[in-house]
């Protein structure tokens, strides 16, 4: 019997993030739930203001699984010092301090995975890194690490996958819950797919089951944010970037029309706030902010924010109150690093 529930999901194209449990969407109109005037809202008037914060990453890195829970941030894998990296850092909403976790075994390196954490009944909670390079100019690294966190070392167990690619979205959804993977890149070179795959089969002592499930473009660099039962795609790269939001529905296993985004946008940091979506940073560097309500569908851009500091490949979580950005680059090697971790009061991003 699937015991997991998902509490938080991010995406990562280095992370791809999926927000908090304390911020997931409770409201659902279509079934009859009072909705608040604001619901109707883009986002705020005002773009929000970042303030450099006083404490970064021990290992600054791009390309990295990210995500938050429970007042916590976390950052793993990517490129900086060493790459790929093989670290997992967290930092608690309460001291604003970085640390990197001790672990009884090391991490398989890899850059361009995704992070989901993931919720074992009655266990602790648990990161999943899957897929991303193992390697610079090498193809997808075919496993995931699940790392049980606990003291006063976290577990790491290590199982094959082998549909695994980098710089894809995977992301949680349905009930009871299915891994998906969409858009991504392939082999030695730069193949993008176009499969939808869910994958069964979460538990532990189960083997993954996968298989295609619905037909998409050949996406890379797309980021996405599950909620409910729906899966958000923001961007990406299919032979140029892209201003789309797509909608995939893991009930049918469908597509809805797209909408559009005012920009385009791939390699971005994204977050659920409740019913939107927030969008930080994009490969091009253009210091954009951009928001997506999910019940109207309309969305907007902060362009260009002059307290964010530009990057692709942002990390992005809630804790202590505040939105925090972390890592990325401003190129594309490890020496394009940003050091510069960023926060915001919460209130910012509220309507």
């Amino acid at each position: 019997m699937l015991r997991r529930a998902v509490v938080l999901l991010f995406l990562t194209g280095c992370g791809e993030l999926i927000g908090s449990d304390d911020y997931r969407v409770e409201k659902n109109p279509d079934a009859g739930s009072v909705v608040s005037p604001k619901d109707g809202l883009v986002g705020p008037d005002s773009a929000p203001v970042f303030q450099i914060a006083g404490s970064g990453l021990q290992n600054a890195r791009g390309q990295h699984g990210y995500g938050s829970r429970a007042d916590v941030l976390y950052a793993a894998n990517g490129i900086g010092p060493l790459d790929p990296a093989a670290t997992l850092e967290r930092m608690s909403g309460i001291t604003g301090v970085w640390e990197t976790v001790a672990l009884d075994s090391p991490l398989t390196p890899r850059s361009a995975g995704g992070m989901l954490a993931v919720l074992n009944i009655g266990r602790p909670l648990t990161l999943w890194l899957i897929g991303g390079r193992g390697k610079s100019l090498g193809g997808p690294v075919t496993s995931i690490d699940e790392v049980e966190l606990g003291e006063p070392s976290a577990v790491v167990r290590t199982r094959t996958f082998e549909q695994a690619r980098w710089d894809a979205c995977y992301a949680l959804a349905g009930d009871p819950p299915k891994l998906y993977m969409l858009g991504g890149t392939f082999g030695d070179g730069f193949e993008s797919a176009k499969d939808v795959v869910a994958c069964t089969g979460l538990d532990w002592d189960e083997e993954l089951q996968c298989k295609v499930v619905a037909t998409w473009a050949d996406s890379r660099g797309v980021r996405c944010v599950a909620i409910g039962q729906k899966i958000y795609l923001l961007g990406g790269f299919i032979g140029a970037t892209q201003s789309q939001v797509d909608v995939f529905d893991t009930a049918t296993y469908t597509f809805a029309k797209p909408v559009f985004l005012p920009h385009p946008v791939s390699s971005n940091g994204v977050l659920a706030i409740g019913h939107r979506i927030w969008s930080f940073g994009d490969y091009e560097l253009q210091g954009r902010v951009m928001v997506f309500n999910t019940l109207t569908h309309e969305s907007r851009a902060y362009d260009p924010v002059p307290s964010f500091v530009a990057r692709r490949h942002a990390g992005v979580g809630v804790a202590g109150g505040k939105l925090w950005v972390f890592g990325g680059l401003r190129g594309g090697t490890s020496a394009d690093v940003v050091e510069e971790v960023l926060e915001a009061p919460l209130q910012a991003f509220l309507p």
